[in-house]
């Protein structure tokens, strides 16, 4: 296994179940291998854009970002959600210029 991919695998909490379902396996690197190639810092924006899109493709080619997008949206509480939308464009400017 990798350096990257282990690093990946724990970012995401996902060693140990990579590790207990070998038939996820091929699965998973292929969600690790297709954000390595398109989810970089400088292809963000348009793969945002793309997401919000294109969900139906975006859950078929990224199962796994999609789904963890999905249980973490669905399981905030609704004034956490409005909080952070809420916010969003006031972070706009210092992200900006990071």
């Amino acid at each position: 296994m990798d350096k990257d991919f282990e690093k990946w695998l724990k970012q995401d909490e996902l060693f140990e179940y990579y590790n207990a379902n070998p038939e996820q396996k091929a699965d998973i690197y292929k969600d690790y291998q297709r954000e390595k190639e398109h989810i970089e810092l400088k292809n963000i924006d348009e793969w945002v854009k793309w997401m919000c899109n294109n969900p139906e493709l975006a859950e078929k080619h990224y199962p796994i970002l999609m789904r963890g997008l999905k249980d973490r949206i669905q399981n905030a509480p609704t004034f956490q959600t409005a909080n952070i939308i809420q916010n969003l464009p006031e972070h706009f400017t210092t992200w900006k210029n990071e």
